[in-house]
């Protein structure tokens, strides 16, 4: 019988390779930014489209840093926040 290892198991033995280590690090602050920025949206009660037009960019700029966050600069990311009304936003990635 053939003997499976379990997520857990197989994790941990990847978190052991410190590039893999890294990507899944990122990957994750990328995705805690992305939650902060959609909740800093909806506590405003602002739609994209209107956080857009305070920023001054287009919907589809919110739209990627809310789905798809690459490199926004923080400057940008501080404009969202202001567009949401957050005058010193705090960030624990």
């Amino acid at each position: 019988m053939k003997t499976y290892k379990t997520h857990a198991q197989v994790l941990a033995e990847m978190m052991e390779d410190s590039e893999f280590k890294a990507a899944l690090e990122d990957e994750m602050r990328k995705e805690r930014l992305q939650a902060t920025l959609a909740e800093w949206r909806k506590v405003a009660g602002l739609t994209s489209a209107q956080v857009a037009k305070a920023m001054g960019v287009n919907a589809s700029t919110v739209s990627r840093m809310e789905n798809n966050i690459t490199k926004s600069s923080v400057d940008k990311i501080v404009r969202y926040a202001k567009a949401c009304g957050i005058d010193h936003p705090t960030l624990s990635l």
